[in-house]
Order: C-alpha cells, then sequence, then structure tokens
C-alpha cells in the first residue's frame, strides 16, 4: 500500500508541477498578449489624435504649378478635375499634372464657377466662360463681347453664383444674369 500511495502521489505531483508550469506559461503569454495591445492601442489613439479632425493636406507651391502667385477663387468639374481662378489665367489640376488656360488680354481670373460641363470666369472688365474642346483644352468666350457690354471706369466681376436657371456675375455697381442664351 505504501508503494502504491508513494507511486500515486508521487504522479499526482508531476501533474501538479506539470499544470503549475502550464498555468505560467499561459499566464506569462496572456501578460505578452495583453502589453502588445496596450502599446497598440497607445499607438493608434496617439496617431489619431495627431490628425484628428484634420484632413490630409498637400500644398503646391507656385513652382510645382508654374503659373502666378495668387489664386483667386476655386471650383470642381464632375470629372473631379480642380480649377483655380488665378493670376496668369484659369489653372486646372487633373490630380497629377498643371495647365494654365490664359484669359483675354492676360489679366488676372478673379471668380471661376463650374455649372454644366462649363466654367463661369470673371476678370477686370470681362467675365464670361471656359468651354472644354478636342483633347480637354480648356478656351475662353467672353460674354462681355458676346453681348457689347461697356464699362464706366473699373468694373471687376468678384463674384459668380449659381441661381435657379441662371449664372449670376455680381461686381460693386452691376449684377448681370445670364440663362445660356441671353443676359
Amino acid at each position: 500500500m505504501c508503494f502504491t500511495t508513494y507511486f500515486n502521489d508521487y504522479f499526482i505531483i508531476k501533474k501538479c508541477v506539470k499544470l503549475n508550469s502550464q498555468i505560467q506559461y499561459m499566464h506569462m503569454k496572456i501578460i505578452i498578449r495583453s502589453k502588445f495591445c496596450h502599446i497598440v492601442f497607445i499607438f493608434i489613439f496617439l496617431t489619431g489624435n495627431l490628425s484628428a479632425g484634420q484632413p490630409l493636406v498637400r500644398n503646391f507651391s507656385r513652382y510645382d504649378y508654374k503659373s502666378g502667385t495668387q489664386n483667386w477663387g476655386i471650383t470642381q468639374s464632375n470629372t473631379n478635375e480642380m480649377f483655380f481662378a488665378n493670376n496668369q489665367g484659369l489653372l486646372k489640376f487633373d490630380g497629377r499634372k498643371w495647365m494654365t488656360y490664359p484669359i483675354k488680354f492676360g489679366t488676372n481670373v478673379k471668380s471661376v464657377l463650374f455649372d454644366k460641363d462649363l466654367i463661369y470666369a470673371s476678370t477686370y472688365n470681362d467675365f464670361g466662360y471656359y468651354r472644354s474642346g478636342e483633347g480637354g483644352e480648356w478656351t475662353y468666350v467672353s460674354l462681355s463681347e458676346k453681348f457689347n457690354i461697356n464699362y464706366n471706369g473699373a468694373n471687376e466681376i468678384y463674384r459668380i453664383f449659381r441661381g435657379q436657371d441662371k449664372i449670376f456675375f455680381q461686381s460693386e455697381n452691376h449684377l448681370y444674369s445670364y440663362n445660356g442664351r441671353k443676359l
């Protein structure tokens, strides 16, 4: 009996030691996983807070887009191209490359608005629209010339906006409406 008890006790102790080492091993795995999860959480939390509420912004200098120093207005086409009212004309960015389309007399474009495949633009003593032609080139059509608008002194259209069925050109002293056929 003594031998059997001793033998049984030996295996019970051995099983307990083995179980204890397995428990310690699992406990260590849990601690390591827990610490790893904490580190990952802290990393995500810190990097997430650094950019929270801020859009991803990429700045371009005038040396990138090779045009005038000032941009006065911005609009976006239905093909997601961006157009800017720039000191040297209409500035287009398609996501990869920049193009500048001059306006009459090489003056500053002050405001732009995209509507129904046209980009309405204004400048000092002139306003009209750009139309896309063959190969995606944009050409300027002056509404001021087309409708013989005579300016008395300096008249700068500084705002273009869309109404129900019309486009409005606003200057300091005048408001012009264009419905696609008549001004």
